[in-house]
């Protein structure tokens, strides 16, 4: 385990290396954007403030982080000016974390061809086709999403509910403790649940790989299998291994399903625990700040979900970058050439 996590660190760190610009710039967009994002629903409590001359919890909020607005163009101005803020950064935030998971993928894929290109002949017959085209595929696809699902959209997260908190604290401490807490405890759950996935990624991947390297020599051997008339033969080969796989998927998508399904109920647990905790709380809080601090709550929800969601993609990111580790360090003959091949390539 301590291996594995050494191992993505050390991928982090020289992708951060090579696009540290780009990437911070990413989260700074992001966090704007989260801003972005609690000022808008909160706006439109400020309007029937201004309209109707009456109190608006939502518009506490707004005077809450110093923004005072007086009339009704103020608030159209202000309105208008976060819809294109919100349009702007959303785009930029997005395309900005695909081309950082597209760039994580290249360089990945890159290194991994370069250094097979430095295999001894005598090194390669000995493999499956099928593990080298998993590498190629679906670990690609699974550090692509360890990047951005995983690394950007947990710090992501992780911002947009610092940020609800610090305005949840401002209203009541003692509340916004004890969702601190039950978010820590839920956060520890899901990840614990999710290290026991790993086992079930591991076969399911090495069933895959044996089943797209049977797959590649039934075709190469398409010629002979015709003549011998050994078709039946192949096709049950094949449905034996995909059997296989498909058990192997289905015991993955039983966790699957129990994350996606706790996340949920887990976040509305704890809305339900702050709404229990306001009984006991009469007197020293008014109901217009509950209302608010459970609004806040409420827009969280987002940012919640998003970062119970983040262990799963990091757990098969690690997983991916482990295999390709070991490939491109294996089997490792002819040290110097794949040095100079490497250093050629970059």
């Amino acid at each position: 385990m301590k291996k594995g996590i050494l191992i993505h660190n050390r991928y982090i760190a020289d992708h951060l290396r090579r696009y540290s610009l780009v990437f911070y710039g990413v989260l700074i967009i992001g966090l704007f954007n989260s801003l972005v994002t609690f000022l808008l629903p909160v706006s439109v409590g400020e309007f029937f403030t201004l309209f109707y001359h009456t109190g608006s919890t939502k518009g506490e909020f707004l005077h809450l982080i110093g923004i005072q607005l007086s009339a009704l163009s103020q608030f159209w101005l202000f309105f208008m000016i976060l819809l294109i803020a919100k349009g702007i950064l959303t785009f930029a935030e997005n395309y900005g974390t695909f081309r950082q998971g597209e760039l994580f993928a290249r360089d990945t894929r890159e290194k991994v061809f370069t250094a097979q290109m430095a295999w001894s002949m005598s090194a390669m017959p000995g493999h499956s086709a099928g593990k080298y085209l998993l590498r190629y595929s679906n670990d690609m696809k699974s550090i692509q999403l360890f990047l951005t699902k995983g690394v950007i959209e947990g710090i992501r997260s992780t911002l947009f509910l610092v940020i609800g908190l610090v305005v949840l604290f401002r209203i009541h401490w003692g509340l916004t403790l004890t969702i601190l807490a039950l978010l820590a405890g839920v956060m520890l759950c899901i990840y614990l649940f999710a290290g026991h996935q790993t086992a079930f990624i591991m076969t399911s991947r090495s069933a895959r790989s044996r089943l797209l390297a049977y797959v590649s020599r039934q075709f190469s051997r398409f010629r002979k299998l015709k003549e011998r008339q050994l078709e039946r033969v192949s096709i049950a080969g094949f449905v034996e291994k995909s059997t296989s796989l498909y058990d192997a998927n289905m015991k993955y998508n039983r966790t699957e399903s129990i994350i996606l399904a706790l996340v949920p109920v887990l976040i509305f647990a704890i809305t339900g625990i702050v709404l229990w905790s306001l009984v006991f709380l009469k007197g020293t809080i008014s109901a217009s700040e509950g209302l608010m601090f459970v609004l806040i709550l409420l827009l969280m929800e987002g940012g919640m979900r998003q970062l119970l969601k983040v262990p799963t993609y990091i757990n098969k990111g690690k997983i991916s970058l482990y295999k390709i580790d070991k490939l491109i360090l294996e089997p490792g003959p002819l040290p110097n050439r794949h040095q100079d091949i490497l250093l050629k390539a970059s």
